[in-house]
């Protein structure tokens, strides 16, 4: 998640659950494992990490600021921290830069819009069920 904050502008929750999601389909996609360990479960808002409301917190490097914008509360995940790119591989950090070059200066909004044109959210949204990671083999946004 560090490593995604580090190459990404304002990180909200909603942005962070769509970016792992990217990461971590795509990452299955091209080398036949995840790379975070979780699960995704689509629900109205798009793909998200199942319990995603409690996964950042599990992190002391990542702080949580409450914001709002108009109308909108919500919160944006921020780190002082540098990635120690050794904990990384190669094929690792190149998955992580291609989802990040390509939804990095994405809104939450826009991320989340383009989420929901993925098989992975339309074939199991409606019962809020969990996405297996064959659907990573049906990514349209990467």
């Amino acid at each position: 998640m560090i490593a995604i904050l580090e190459r990404s502008k304002e990180v909200w929750c909603t942005k962070m659950n769509k970016l792992l999601f990217y990461v971590d389909f795509l990452s299955f996609r091209e080398r036949g494992m995840a790379m975070t360990g979780l699960t995704y479960r689509a629900i109205d808002y798009g793909p998200v990490p199942e319990k995603w409301n409690k996964v950042y917190s599990q992190f002391d490097d990542i702080q949580q600021v409450l914001q709002q914008i108009g109308n909108y509360e919500g919160t944006i995940l921020q780190t002082k921290s540098h990635i120690d790119n050794e904990v990384l591989t190669e094929e690792e950090i190149k998955i992580i830069d291609i989802v990040c070059n390509k939804f990095g200066n994405y809104s939450s909004q826009a991320i989340s819009t383009i989420s929901h044109e993925e098989s992975a959210w339309k074939n199991h949204y409606q019962q809020a069920e969990r996405i297996p990671f064959c659907e990573a083999y049906n990514l349209v946004s990467l």
